[in-house]
């Protein structure tokens, strides 16, 4: 099939009702994709990484420096296993690391309010 078809063949499916995850995963290339019509700004949603694990992951590694730190560091932990397992990318792995030595730190702050009040 030449490029002309294979254009053809994508306007074909987008008018068919198609998404474009679809679309890109019967093996067309993101180039032929904008000679068939769709956007730069179409493509770039597609490879956007969603973080929102990470992301809790993170708050919940902060927050562990000032409240409850066991709980809030044990939840950040799961959120970043889950999110490295759905391949969420650096922002789970910083909010794994983040919630295993974060605890730590409040705790230690925690005594240490605790001694000194």
């Amino acid at each position: 099939m030449n490029k002309k078809e294979r254009i053809k063949e994508i306007k074909l499916l987008k008018k068919e009702g198609y998404s474009i995850k679809k679309i890109i995963s019967e093996g067309f290339t993101k180039y032929e994709l904008l000679k068939a019509g769709y956007s730069k700004k179409d493509l770039y949603i597609i490879n956007q990484k969603k973080t929102n694990l990470g992301i809790l992951s993170i708050i919940f590694a902060c927050g562990s420096l000032f409240l409850l730190p066991p709980f809030l560091g044990l939840a950040g932990i799961i959120l970043g296993i889950i999110g490295i397992t759905k391949n969420e990318g650096a922002t789970a792995i910083i909010g794994l690391v983040l919630s295993f030595i974060f605890p730590f730190i409040g705790m230690i702050l925690g005594l240490m309010v605790w001694v000194y009040l």
